[in-house]
């Protein structure tokens, strides 16, 4: 007598229901960022240094569910927006100049997304490429970044990290001012110092 097939299927899944059950390997969480964060814009001049700062943006971030000390080795996604108007230079005339040039009342926000993300590992630390596209005046193009990330207590990481850029590839052109006596070089670094935790 032939035994009918859902004799044999019914007592696998009863036996399935009883195993604990595991978050799938797909299972992802969000990253938030501290108030405290901060990215800067170093530049020069033919006659000093300058910087440009702001601790204001908005940014959306996703990673795997990892161990703790995993946290940073792995990125899912990763969006940011800066508003043009919250660079502060630390001088009116300067903040004016930078928002002229960057035609912030047509392209009010700086953004970025990531593209690919590796991480290896160096100590308690990861050190992690980063590539991925920044829109700068209305203008795309592709960047790479470069950072040091650490785990934290949260599950998230602490970020320190550095991008070049040239300005004028965004249609950004050198700040001039006194008659071109000052004169900015297009050559800029993004540098940026963060703390994600896990929400």
């Amino acid at each position: 007598m032939s035994i009918p097939r859902s004799a044999h299927v019914l007592p696998l899944l009863l036996a399935a229901a009883t195993l604990p059950f595991a978050p799938p390997l797909w299972a992802q969480h969000t990253v938030t960022f501290t108030p405290s964060n901060k990215i800067v814009i170093e530049g020069k001049s033919n006659v000093h240094a300058w910087t440009c700062a702001t601790s204001t943006f908005e940014a959306t971030a996703t990673a795997p569910e990892l161990p703790l000390s995993e946290s940073g080795s792995k990125l899912s996604t990763l969006t940011l927006s800066i508003p043009v108007q919250s660079l502060d230079c630390g001088h009116g005339d300067m903040n004016k100049n930078l928002r002229k040039t960057m035609h912030a009342d047509q392209h009010p926000a700086i953004t970025y997304h990531m593209t690919s993300y590796a991480a290896t590992r160096k100590g308690d630390s990861y050190e992690v490429n980063m590539d991925g596209a920044v829109t700068i005046n209305g203008v795309e193009k592709p960047i790479h970044v470069h950072a040091s990330v650490t785990p934290n207590a949260t599950g998230g990481a602490d970020v320190v990290g550095s991008a070049p850029i040239r300005t004028t590839d965004f249609g950004v052109q050198p700040v001039k001012v006194m008659l071109g006596t000052l004169r900015t070089s297009p050559d800029v670094t993004i540098t940026f110092r963060l703390t994600a935790i896990r929400k």
